[in-house]
């Protein structure tokens, strides 16, 4: 059985040549276009003020997590988490766009095909937490969980 990583950790799965950790060039690709992906992601906060989290539970890909370790954007597990245009279109069930603007606005890159995250979307789940709680999103083997910083266990050498 492969180790339990969280979002944080490179996988067993991970390509460490791939991270952007390392400062690789981006990946080239045909239909690249530009995106502001370096300013705040902005956060969808619901009407009694709760902040709206992305995850997906249940094996198979996950939705925050999948590809993060991949991309040359540092921000893509917090736009795919958090991004309140992608959390509107899982509220309304608009999953094609949901999957367009992730593809977007994580990579920089708006691929033709999204089945794949097409297909994840519908898994997506929406957590409502307090502003500014402190929590990541374990993965393991797709299968997503939050996990708040006061209930982890952290151990010490």
């Amino acid at each position: 059985m492969p180790p339990r990583t969280s979002r944080n950790a490179t996988s067993a799965k991970a390509k460490p040549e791939a991270c952007p950790q390392q400062n690789l060039p981006p990946a080239k690709s045909n239909n690249a276009r530009s995106f502001p992906l370096t300013g705040p992601v902005e956060r969808y906060v619901n009407d009694e003020g709760k902040v709206a989290v992305m995850y997906s539970p249940g094996f198979g890909g996950g939705w925050s997590s999948y590809e993060w370790c991949y991309s040359d954007n540092p921000k893509e597990q917090e736009i795919r988490a958090f991004d309140k245009d992608i959390v509107e279109a899982v509220l309304e069930e608009d999953y094609k766009l949901a999957a367009s603007l992730a593809n977007l606005k994580a990579s920089g890159v708006d691929k033709e095909d999204n089945g794949y995250l097409e297909s994840a979307a519908r898994k997506v789940q929406i957590g409502w937490l307090n502003p500014g709680e402190e929590m990541n999103i374990d993965e393991y083997d797709g299968n997503e969980t939050i996990i708040f910083k006061q209930n982890a266990v952290w151990m010490r050498s």
